[in-house]
């Protein structure tokens, strides 16, 4: 009883670095199980055999290490020759994307190159037929003309109309045939007309032609001469009026886009 009492009582600390403090930490680990106590050595060892025997392998495969340096030296990753064809056959597909793209840009190349040279057959062909001062026509078609053929004469129905107007000529005497509109194969398509109302124009001022002759033909400014057209004519020249004021519009913008296509 007098021992338990004794030992019931708490324990007062011990200072630190008390020499006792380390003996008791050597008993405690001496009392340890020796079995517990692998070095390094004993611990691969044993490792390396459990693993032997769960994997059916021989010493060769027994660590991570040696399987890694076997499956490099003989794997996919550690063949020269696999390096080699796949790098191949990277090449083969970067060459196969490189002479593609190179075939569509020639491609694209030689449609500008065709667009360009029609453009220059009907700049050409249009040039031609403005140093002949005329666009002939075989008696038949002439027979079946519309309004005027040459740009003279579209010139002289012009300053005629005009000299009508100026002069008060009596009202409702003019014919359809008599106010100045362009033979309707010539206005069918907007570069032909372009090149009819810019065959006299000086070089260079071709847009500043094309640009009266929209304020020309716009239809309230036509109207003025709307006076001077007989009564039966007159919703035949509304409706040319209309028509070439469209074809007239379509030429000048035939002109800027030709302009901007025109290499610099």
């Amino acid at each position: 009883g007098a021992r338990d009492a004794v030992d019931a009582r708490p324990r007062r600390a011990r200072p630190i670095g008390d020499p006792r403090v380390a003996r008791s930490r050597r008993d405690a680990r001496r009392r340890r199980p020796t079995a517990m106590i692998l070095d390094d050595d004993a611990f691969e060892a044993r490792l390396r055999d459990e693993r032997a025997l769960e994997s059916g392998a021989d010493d060769a495969w027994a660590t991570y290490a040696s399987a890694e340096r076997e499956w490099s030296a003989t794997g996919p990753l550690g063949d020269e020759a696999h390096r080699a064809r796949v790098w191949a056959a990277s090449e083969r597909r970067r060459r196969a994307r490189d002479d593609a793209g190179r075939a569509r840009g020639d491609a694209g190349r030689r449609r500008a190159t065709s667009r360009r040279d029609a453009r220059d057959d009907d700049s050409r062909g249009s040039e031609t037929k403005r140093a002949n001062g005329t666009m002939k026509m075989t008696r038949g078609d002439a027979d079946a003309t519309t309004g005027a053929t040459t740009i003279d004469a579209y010139r002289r129905a012009w300053r005629r109309l005009e000299r009508a107007r100026a002069k008060k000529s009596p009202a409702r005497a003019m014919r359809a045939k008599d106010f100045p509109f362009v033979d309707d194969a010539l206005t069918s398509r907007a570069a032909t007309l372009r090149d009819f109302l810019t065959s006299d124009a000086p070089r260079g001022d071709a847009r500043a032609r094309l640009r009266e002759e929209l304020v020309r033909w716009h239809p309230d400014k036509f109207s003025k001469y709307l006076d001077l057209a007989r009564e039966e004519d007159l919703g035949e020249i509304r409706d040319r009026v209309n028509a070439t004021s469209r074809a007239v519009r379509d030429a000048f913008k035939a002109s800027a886009a030709a302009a901007a296509a025109r290499p610099r």
